[in-house]
């Protein structure tokens, strides 16, 4: 932490002014910096953007299986733009985390954001544990709804169970007739990513929560560079 306050408070004051341009949607913002306009995918459903959020922070942490998520914002259609970095346009918003360090003690809640468009996760990043850095500022002002309060419909499930690996996920089995089946996936391929998001380090519990909570296609790619895209209903 840093010993001079007034370093510390401009620090606070100069990510708060800058940080409050970052989460945003509006013409005048868009005409000014993109002359094209984006054209967003439909608004996912709140359980399928969670589930890839939670695995796309998971991700990022020392111990993924010890992560508590709190969300207290919905998503806004909009963009976030990270510092020295072009914008990301997509469905945006920030949750908060709490996992265990390299020495098995929590680190405290600390903010993230994610942008998520057509069913895939476009960024994310964590905060500090200190909550004195530009994402956290932006996130605790930044202006978005509240959370869904309505528990969305499960989606349907591809029909295979999986079991952790060095390098993903294997498939042990595949449900006859199922959505899995149907597509071509077969015991023994062991998937490394799930709609872009990197697999490697999850535990067959969470990794069947990601594919569960999946609406829409689930783009598994596997060992070798083969994809297989699951068209869920």
């Amino acid at each position: 932490m840093p010993t001079d306050i007034r370093r510390s408070t401009y620090r606070l004051t100069a990510a708060a002014l800058v940080g409050a341009t970052l989460i945003a949607a509006g013409p005048a913002l868009a005409k000014k910096e993109e002359p094209t306009p984006y054209v967003y995918g439909p608004a996912p459903e709140w359980s399928q953007f969670t589930a890839l959020a939670e695995a796309a922070i998971r991700a990022q942490l020392i111990d993924p299986d010890s992560a508590k998520f709190e969300w207290p914002n919905g998503y806004k259609q909009g963009f976030f733009k990270p510092f020295f970095s072009r914008r990301i346009n997509g469905y945006v918003t920030c949750g908060l985390v709490n996992s265990r360090n390299r020495m098995g003690g929590y680190v405290g809640r600390t903010y993230f954001v994610v942008v998520e468009d057509n069913g895939a996760v476009l960024y994310s990043e964590i905060g500090k544990g200190d909550g004195v850095d530009m994402l956290s500022t932006t996130c605790a002002s930044a202006s978005l709804p509240p959370a869904p309060t309505a528990v969305a419909p499960s989606a349907p499930a591809l029909g295979v169970e999986v079991f952790a690996t060095a390098e993903g996920a294997a498939i042990s089995a595949v449900t006859p007739g199922s959505l899995g089946d149907a597509a071509g996936l077969k015991p023994g391929m062991v998937v490394t990513k799930v709609n872009g998001i990197a697999i490697k380090g999850m535990s067959a519990d969470l990794l069947r929560q990601m594919l569960a909570g999946i609406v829409g296609n689930a783009t598994l790619e596997l060992t070798g560079g083969t994809t297989i895209t699951v068209a869920k209903p």
